[in-house]
């Protein structure tokens, strides 16, 4: 009786889900998991101060449904970048109900 009322109580899967990954510790691996989600940017801005900006356009299992993470323009090294990105990311997909 107890495995047909685990049945039930089982919540259905959301329609994105990362596969969980190791704890990035370099750019490329930081890369490598936002890669999966969409297209990424990593760029150079500011003409005198050179900060960087990471963003995902981020693509979901529904035709059509997607959005954006971004670091913001104002870190320093392109692996802090991609890190803050990352979180972003998985804040925002964790507020959706999925696990990133």
């Amino acid at each position: 009786m107890n495995a047909i009322t685990n049945l039930f109580k089982k919540q259905p899967k959301p329609a994105f889900e990362a596969t969980p990954l190791a704890e990035p510790s370099t750019l490329e691996n930081l890369i490598s998991q936002l890669e999966p989600w969409g297209a990424v940017r990593l760029g150079q801005y500011g003409s005198r101060d050179k900060f960087w900006c990471c963003t995902v356009e981020v693509n979901v299992a529904p035709a059509g449904a997607r959005f954006e993470v971004s670091s913001g323009h104002k870190n320093e090294t392109p692996t802090d970048a991609a890190r803050l990105c990352l979180e972003r990311l998985r804040d925002a997909v964790a507020a959706l109900g999925g696990k990133a």
